[in-house]
């Protein structure tokens, strides 16, 4: 093969495989007779194609030897599927995150349009599928090419109040907005977003009683109303009326304990009125955040943080069928967690990179587009190369 497309393929997977072959091989000598990178790279093909299951994978192994085997050699054909098991069930789940959060930040410094300003959306996911223990993921999601860019397990006994910084230690967020739900309203992770050069938009709700309370007195107040840029928006659709108004102000001194939020510029409430046949509901959200008061981004950004639930939380439940997937051991939950989004991204920049793809793909769903990969292995060398 051409070693120029070889070179290309390389950048394009952003030396994923090269990494997972560097990798200390743990296992005795009689038990290597397929490599890491080929096991992984087996599942991840599978993914793509909607294979999901150990007898799956071993399946589309065999059925697409000859396609693998251009990435890979695999000389000593497919692993079969307790092989599979045996490998994910002890290959080190957290080195493999590591993995995947590096890979990712060079492929969106490569192949990804640099927004002047991106959201990127915190939030986590617990795996309802594991039977020896529980396994919450915490995720970094850039709204606005609707990839994951890492993710970090929580600890046992913990929340995600400390795996939220650990992530943030690994991406390159400068310049950018972070949005993050109340679980993350803490001065500490404020702290942290601002040292990475990036905003935070953080969501406060009765777990923060005192800042939460003078946030409705302050937007019950009409004079500080007064100091407030407003921005409205409207929707129609699926039987309903909605508006959402951003009140937002610099005023932040109505904050008693505003010195322990690393550089505090804004005080944010989000009214949505809604009407559903004739009956009209009001809520009320309240956000703080390090950017200067304005309506319009604020909203975006609050807008832009549900991202992060409708195109990959519920894509890896209901078309990944990660929830559906009972198994015995939480590093093969975790590990295929993460081939999933590594497919999931991949299935993504192909629409990005290559919007013509098939007909109509700008509408083709990912699940479509996996029946694609499925069916054509031209397309599918595309989806993994990036190469057009």
């Amino acid at each position: 093969m051409n070693d120029d497309i070889l070179l290309e393929r390389e950048e394009v997977l952003g030396g994923l495989l090269n990494e997972l072959k560097n990798q200390k091989d743990w296992r005795i000598a009689r038990c290597k007779k397929f490599s890491l990178a080929e096991i992984i790279f087996l599942v991840l093909c599978a993914q793509l194609c909607d294979f999901q299951s150990f007898r799956h994978y071993e399946l589309y192994g065999k059925l697409k030897i000859d396609l693998l085997r251009i990435f890979l050699p695999y000389e000593n054909g497919i692993p079969s599927r307790s092989t599979i098991a045996r490998v994910l069930a002890i290959f080190n789940p957290e080195k493999f995150s590591n993995l995947f959060t590096q890979w990712m930040q060079r492929v969106v410094e490569k192949s990804v349009p640099n927004e002047q300003r991106k959201v990127i959306a915190i939030d986590g996911k617990s795996h309802n599928g594991v039977q020896e223990d529980s396994l919450h993921l915490v995720s970094a999601f850039d709204t606005q090419a609707g990839l994951t860019l890492g993710q970090e397990k929580v600890a046992e006994k913990s929340n995600e109040i400390t795996a939220i910084p650990l992530l943030l230690d690994s991406l390159a967020i400068a310049g950018h907005i972070v949005s993050i739900d109340a679980m993350g309203c803490q001065t500490a992770i404020a702290e942290k977003i601002r040292s990475k050069k990036a905003d935070y938009f953080l969501a406060v709700k009765g777990n923060q009683g005192d800042l939460f309370q003078e946030f409705k007195d302050a937007f019950e107040n009409k004079k500080f109303l007064k100091t407030c840029n407003v921005v409205t928006r409207h929707d129609k659709g699926h039987g309903r009326l909605e508006s959402r108004t951003c009140y937002a102000s610099d005023k932040v001194d109505w904050i008693s304990q505003e010195s322990r939020w690393k550089d505090l510029k804004s005080m944010i409430m989000i009214e949505s009125k809604r009407t559903i046949k004739g009956k009209e509901s009001i809520e009320r959200r309240f956000f703080i955040s390090s950017a200067s008061a304005d309506s319009e981004a604020f909203l975006t950004a609050s807008r832009s943080h549900w991202g992060i639930e409708n195109s990959l939380h519920w894509v890896l439940d209901v078309v990944f069928g990660e929830d559906d997937r009972v198994l015995w051991n939480k590093n093969i939950a975790h590990n295929e967690s993460t081939i999933c989004k590594i497919a999931l991204n991949l299935l993504k920049m192909y629409r990005l990179i290559r919007p013509t793809a098939t007909p109509r793909s700008e509408k083709i769903s990912i699940k479509g587009l996996r029946k694609v990969a499925s069916l054509s292995d031209s397309e599918m060398i595309k989806i993994l190369t990036g190469i057009i």
